[in-house]
């Protein structure tokens, strides 16, 4: 949900409500889930439907979680070099990586 003009403080006022929209959104996912494997849909369906349910709410916040981790574990770890033969060789060439 964006926050257009946010301020700092605004934000740390609304705090006490970011476990009550987690618990919320965890509900509705799970209620997702329940309601398709009531219905007869097998796991990975009703799976599916619960993590579309989530992206749906949430705008897909926490999907890329696992991209996040990758970055932040790397942390300049992963350098691309300046050469001319990485831009019209492409990035896969191994020499493009340091």
């Amino acid at each position: 949900m964006p926050m257009y003009g946010c301020r700092g403080r605004w934000l740390a006022d609304a705090a006490w409500s970011f476990p009550l929209v987690g618990a919320g959104i965890g509900a509705a996912v799970a209620f997702a889930f329940l309601l398709a494997q009531l219905v007869g849909l097998g796991d990975w369906p009703a799976a599916l439907l619960a993590v579309l349910t989530g992206i749906a709410l949430t705008g897909a916040l926490h999907e890329d979680g696992l991209g996040d981790a990758a970055d932040g574990s790397s942390a300049g770890a992963i350098a691309i070099t300046r050469s001319p033969s990485c831009v019209t060789a492409g990035w896969e060439r191994s020499e493009c990586w340091r």
